[in-house]
């Protein structure tokens, strides 16, 4: 028997699709969730591994999600940054974070809920 296991990859779609069934049931202001899009405005491009978006064609994002362990990435605060969101989200398939940008510059983040 082989031996397999649950990767990112696998845990960045099914937690898309879960996200687009939910938005598809209306009453919300998300329009879409898309995976690793490109985030540029600097030297490099980011690539959040989910972005919800309140309007996709028009490039209004609302906030990034890292799927990695809970603690702030700096990344991950560039990519807010750079996508004009006030807020980001670091996921670890068990503990959930969402973060605000907490200066004006949007340098520094804070926690403000996790479960």
């Amino acid at each position: 028997m082989p031996n397999i296991k649950a990767t990112e990859n696998e845990f960045r779609s099914q937690v898309i699709s879960w996200l687009n069934k939910f938005f598809g049931q209306g009453g919300y202001s998300f329009q879409i969730a898309t995976s690793d899009p490109s985030v540029s405005g600097g030297e490099s491009n980011f690539f959040p591994d989910i972005q919800l978006w309140l309007n996709r064609e028009t490039k209004q994002g609302f906030c990034g999600w890292e799927l990695k362990t809970p603690i702030t990435p700096v990344d991950a605060v560039e990519k807010a940054k750079r996508m004009g969101a006030k807020y980001f989200v670091t996921w670890n398939m068990r503990d959930a974070v969402i973060w605000q940008l907490s200066d004006e510059k949007g340098k520094k983040a804070q926690r403000i809920f996790s479960c």
